[in-house]
């Protein structure tokens, strides 16, 4: 019974530190860009509701904008988030799963070790 408690654990484990790769890797990024282009739709309306006395104004406070989208864009892309966030990633997707997994497994083997010391006989 233990050994299986143990491989199912473990299968679960990984299974859950694939999921949490993916969403590092793939999901973060594209989420994040998600959230750029929502702020940007807001600073686009921003400058459409503001009255501007000539159309240079609007013109101006549009690029302005667009410049600000395209910076944050470019941020979560390919090439600048795995090139220039890699060691952040590499701590996010390898260390931290197996911090978290050694955390795991040393709470659950003190917590066998107290309970078999309240279910032992006594000596």
């Amino acid at each position: 019974m233990g050994e299986n408690l143990k491989r199912g654990f473990n299968r679960l484990y990984i299974v859950l530190a694939f999921i949490w790769a993916v969403y590092c890797l793939f999901l973060y990024p594209l989420q994040k860009q998600s959230e750029a282009f929502e702020l940007y739709d807001k600073e686009q309306r921003f400058c459409h509701d503001r009255q501007y006395s000539t159309q240079d104004g609007l013109s101006d406070c549009l690029k302005m904008m667009e410049q600000g989208y395209r910076a944050r864009v470019e941020m979560w892309s390919g090439r600048k988030f795995y090139l220039g966030f890699w060691w952040v990633l590499l701590l996010l997707v390898v260390v931290l799963p197996l911090v978290l997994y050694g955390c795991c497994r040393g709470a659950v083997a003190i917590a066998a070790w107290v309970w078999r010391g309240f279910s032992g006989a006594p000596t």
